[in-house]
Order: C-alpha cells, then sequence, then structure tokens
C-alpha cells in the first residue's frame, strides 16, 4: 500500500505548512465545536507527528496518538501526550476513549469501500458507548474544482515534481523527489456515502460542518466535518 512509504521526513517536509501552530488553532476549535470539558479521554487515530497531539497534551486532555508509521511516531514522542506504533486495522482498545478523531484526511486510503469502512469499524470500537467521532475529510466538490494537476516546488531545497487527477474517484497525487518517488491515494465520498457508512458501523451524524469555525455544510464547501456519536 502507498502508505506504507509515503509517511516520512519527506512528507513531513512537503507539508511543512501543515505544523504546530495549525494543529493548536484546528484543536482549539474541535474543543469549541463539540464543548469539550478537558476530561475526556481522546485518540488521534493517524496522528502522523502528532501535531493535534501535542495541543490536546497541552491543554491537559489525555490524548493518545496511533499511527502505522514508526518514523512519525518517534517524531511525536518528542511532544507531549501518549503514542503508539501501530496499523488502525489491528489495533485495539475497544470501549475506551470519549473522543476518536480522524484529521488531515486520514481516511479513505482503500480503494474498496468495505476496507474504509473498517477504519471507521474501529474508530466506533474504539469509543465507549456515547463516546463521540469527529471525522474531517475531503469535500468532492472543492476537490475537482480546485484540482492542480501539475506543479513544481523547492522543498528543502529540492525541486519536487507532483501531478494530480482523480482516478475512478480517487483522488491520485504522485510526488517526485530526486531520486525518489511516493503516491498519495485518497477516495472520494459524498456526505451522503460517509453518513450511511458511519451508520452501517453504530455512529449516529449529530453534526456536518463546511469548516473548522462550525459553518454549515454546502454541498459546493470547502471540506466535510463529521460529528457522530457511538449509539450502541
Amino acid at each position: 500500500m502507498w502508505y506504507k512509504n509515503w509517511f516520512n521526513q519527506d512528507y513531513l517536509n512537503l507539508y511543512s505548512k501543515r505544523g504546530e501552530l495549525e494543529g493548536e488553532k484546528e484543536v482549539e476549535s474541535i474543543i469549541q465545536l463539540l464543548s469539550l470539558k478537558g476530561s475526556e479521554k481522546v485518540i488521534d487515530l493517524g496522528c502522523g507527528a502528532g501535531r493535534h497531539c501535542h495541543a490536546f497534551a497541552r491543554l491537559g486532555f489525555d490524548i493518545t496518538g496511533l499511527d502505522q508509521s514508526k518514523e512519525l511516531i518517534e517524531i511525536a514522542k518528542e511532544g507531549p501526550g501518549k503514542f503508539i506504533h501501530d496499523d488502525i486495522l489491528s489495533f485495539s482498545m475497544p470501549d475506551t476513549f470519549d473522543l476518536a478523531l480522524s484529521l488531515f484526511t486520514s481516511f479513505g486510503y482503500f480503494r474498496k469501500d468495505d476496507d474504509n469502512l473498517k477504519l471507521l469499524s474501529k474508530a466506533q470500537e474504539s469509543l465507549k458507548v456515547g463516546g463521540t467521532y469527529f471525522l474531517e475529510y475531503l469535500h468532492p466538490f472543492s476537490v475537482r474544482k480546485n484540482l492542480v494537476h501539475a506543479e513544481t516546488l523547492i522543498v528543502d531545497q529540492e525541486i519536487v515534481t507532483i501531478t494530480r487527477q482523480i482516478e475512478d474517484d480517487i483522488v491520485v497525487k504522485r510526488i517526485l523527489f530526486p531520486g525518489r518517488s511516493y503516491e498519495e491515494r485518497v477516495k472520494l465520498y459524498s456526505r451522503h456515502q460517509i453518513e450511511k457508512m458511519l451508520s452501517q458501523v453504530g455512529l449516529e451524524i449529530q453534526n456536518v460542518w463546511n469548516d473548522y469555525q462550525g459553518n454549515p455544510f454546502k454541498e459546493e464547501g470547502d471540506r466535510q466535518i463529521f460529528h457522530a456519536v457511538r449509539s450502541k
């Protein structure tokens, strides 16, 4: 799978603008949107280098970050919080958390819907009954409207070429560094499709927002942010 190779230092360098400061702002928005009290036990599924976890930990939350990338987890451990190196699909801490997070498009990595559904099922399983799932995701309208098919960037003093296309509702991003290349493959899902999948695994929709400011979902919007609760 493409994600086994990509989440490393090159990934961090490419997305260097998505750093700790942005993570802090997004965590502040999550706290407001969900009216969190600070006593919640939280897990970030696909935490990467831990920027959101660090922000939660600094605010006093009991936060655990999970990621399949050993390299990113080791970097995450340099900041506050607890971190686990494991694949989300094999991870098991049932009925443990008050809040589970899937942020910065850490969902939709598989071509088959059933495989993506397994990730949602793991999120549901990790929650206590009545616990909250918060999913931030791509908006198909925004992706199609703003897709940049090709660009060249300077990343950490290297020339990097990026191409993007949509193949069978999968956004395929190819990243070419000097002497090494990577891919990202993320499946586009509509609001209706995600709501159906959440319902299938026992997560009941409470709200759907367009952004971290809590603006209502728009069919021609920027992001899809789902707030769901484990029903049983």
